[in-house]
């Protein structure tokens, strides 16, 4: 390897490496045009979206956020290990992190299509016979939509 190409990549790395320490990707429902999102009742999507996954006195907790990732944490962590070393290849930073909250989000959203990985409490009786299916948070599919990244 040539001088220079060497002082390229290593200056690539020292800039990525800058880059990181002021970066992050936040994952969830953000506040932003989604939770302005009214729903029929009057609630917008961030009060159903806590109101699920933190469970109140009426409904159960269903958490779809921070129960999916931390379940998966192992396969994200190997998912972040594996864009990390591409951007010391030389993928940019801003790249890996936006697949790196793709990939977050995606585990957010199989939740809602695996009742939660099996851990959700089931709907009651009433609630099925109400909504017409036994499928805990989808219905409109507003809040399952509304997960996703953000890098800052």
């Amino acid at each position: 390897m040539s001088p220079e190409r060497f002082l390229a990549i290593t200056s690539h790395q020292l800039r990525a490496m800058k880059q990181i320490k002021k970066k992050h990707v936040a994952v969830g429902v953000l506040a932003n045009e989604a939770t302005a999102r009214v729903y029929e009742g009057g609630s917008n999507v961030l009060q159903v979206a806590a109101a699920n996954e933190f469970g109140t006195t009426k409904i159960p907790q269903r958490s779809f956020l921070i129960m999916p990732q931390e379940l998966k944490a192992n396969e994200i962590n190997n998912f972040i290990k594996i864009q990390l070393a591409k951007v010391l290849e030389g993928r940019e930073v801003v790249q890996a992190l936006g697949l790196i909250g793709t990939y977050a989000v995606n585990v957010s959203v199989d939740a809602f299509a695996s009742g939660g990985f099996g851990r959700w409490e089931a709907l009651s009786p009433k609630t099925i016979s109400a909504k017409g299916s036994s499928a805990p948070l989808i219905d409109t599919g507003i809040l399952k939509n509304s997960v996703t990244y953000e890098i800052r």
